[in-house]
């Protein structure tokens, strides 16, 4: 929840969803925000403890019926009546967005030599990094320059990774591995590229 969380803030539309969604609900912004720790404080016993309290035998009926429910009341449509629109009102509140004078947005352009750092693991694997300023994820890329063209099992071997696992690990212990730590990988192959990625 905490990762899909902090992936969902890097986009607009999420950030203006709860936002909204903290308003209409009458909750404090600083509530909103640190849902995701509260949360994080309930352990495994209190939700045990919850569940054995609340839900116990024969909590909850529910009942099936088919056929047609001559029960339900026909409310007559009310007709339509046109609303009033004071197009040419405006608030203060309208006023002063109107008035105020943003200032232009700039574009601004990577700069490969100075916004890329490079530099090089035992004099021949070339890495290139960007930090991430905006959160804590990351994206980690193993890029070879190999291919489907250079080995043709490559494909059916990405297939066939999900099922493997490591001389100390079942294959579903390494997924679990992943999830704790909050990561996933993913492998893809093309003529003439091979590369693993990590995601947090």
């Amino acid at each position: 929840m905490k990762l899909q969380e902090i992936k969902s803030r890097q986009n607009n539309w999420p950030r203006a969803f709860a936002m909204a969604n903290s308003f209409i609900e009458g909750l404090s912004w600083e509530d909103q925000v640190k849902s995701i720790d509260r949360i994080s404080k309930i352990t495994k016993q209190q939700i045990i403890d919850f569940a054995n309290k609340n839900f116990k035998d024969n909590y909850v009926v529910v009942y099936k019926r088919t056929g047609e429910d001559n029960s339900v009341k026909k409310v007559p449509k009310p007709a339509i009546t046109p609303v009033a629109v004071n197009r040419d009102s405006q608030s203060e509140f309208l006023k002063d967005i109107i008035s105020r004078k943003p200032a232009e947005i700039n574009p601004v352009f990577v700069d490969y030599d100075k916004d890329i750092k490079k530099f090089k693991i035992e004099d021949s694997i070339q890495v290139l990094y960007n930090e991430n300023k905006e959160d804590k994820t990351f994206n980690l890329y193993y890029v070879f320059d190999m291919g489907n063209n250079n080995d043709k099992k490559l494909a059916n071997a990405i297939n066939y990774l999900q099922f493997l696992g490591t001389s100390k690990l079942t294959p579903a212990q390494v997924q679990q591995e992943f999830y704790k730590a909050g990561c996933s990988f993913g492998v893809n192959s093309t003529t003439n590229k091979f590369m693993f990625t990590y995601q947090v």
